[in-house]
């Protein structure tokens, strides 16, 4: 599923019933109806190969990710586009009972609507016990660093350009990613954030090229962040966290850059 089309057909699957499941190297495997593999083809342009049972043993069943978002609207649009069906949430809805985290595979966070720590005490421990049960946390910009931190999840040091930058910019990709293996070698910033260091069970998933990494824009200053990490994962307190210095879903255009997100919240750190 490495464009919007894909992301749309998997959830086209799953919606139907279908059993779909996903190897390690983020391929989706389905078993099914011909007829609807002949239909999903046809609606969304993506191609389908036949393997073998054995080659389809590995793969781990896939459903529909409950997603909760604090999010601009922007973002909650794309997501929707991708098929995903995003919950608004904030901290103040899990405090009155509104909201449970039993509902709720994943969060997507860009903005402090949720702030972990404003949960009172029996929603903190629900959070924690989340948390430690395999939850994944989708963090955006500052504010998706600030809930990491709040959350004591990754280790990492964010540093921030101009507020008023930005452009698209020349990244590199690491190749055993589960997160932007195979993704597009350019990304949007805008209000750019990089990491400038991370801890030693963190995965710099991808990183701004050297010398001319900016291609088209606006940002003074660009030199400082040339060779930083923009996207970064790894599992902490239970969770799968994933920390976006880029703009993957900036006011729903560059879908080239939705698979990013959309592995994010499907991978499974364990």
């Amino acid at each position: 599923a490495d464009s919007l089309a894909g992301i749309r057909a998997v959830h086209h699957l799953l919606d139907e019933g279908v059993d779909v499941s996903r190897t390690d190297d983020g391929t989706f495997v389905v078993s099914g109806s011909l007829a609807i593999i002949r239909e999903v083809a046809a609606a969304y342009g993506v191609k389908f190969t036949a393997i073998t049972p054995a080659e389809a043993s590995s793969a781990e069943p896939v459903s529909k990710v409950r997603l909760g978002v604090a999010a601009n609207a922007g973002e909650i649009y794309a997501l929707r586009q991708m098929g995903f069906d995003p919950i608004s949430v904030t901290h103040g809805g899990f405090n009155d009972g509104t909201l449970s985290f039993d509902d709720f595979d994943a969060f997507f966070v860009s903005t402090t609507a949720f702030n972990p720590l404003n949960l009172d005490a029996t929603q903190s421990a629900a959070f924690a016990d989340w948390l430690a049960a395999g939850g994944t946390v989708v963090g955006r910009g500052n504010s998706g660093t600030l809930f990491n931190d709040r959350a004591g999840l990754l280790e990492v040091t964010q540093a921030a350009g101009r507020g008023d930058a930005n452009g698209i910019v020349a990244v590199e990709n690491d190749p055993a990613s589960p997160i932007t293996a195979g993704a597009s070698t350019s990304a949007f910033v805008s209000s750019p954030r990089y990491f400038t260091a991370v801890g030693v069970d963190v995965r710099v998933d991808q990183w701004l090229g050297s010398e001319g990494f900016f291609l088209a824009g606006h940002w003074v200053g660009q030199e400082a962040a040339a060779g930083h990490a923009v996207v970064v994962s790894g599992t902490a307190r239970g969770a799968n966290v994933t920390l976006f210095g880029t703009e993957p879903l900036f006011r729903a255009h560059p879908e080239g850059l939705y698979p990013q997100v959309a592995n994010a919240l499907w991978w499974d750190g364990s």
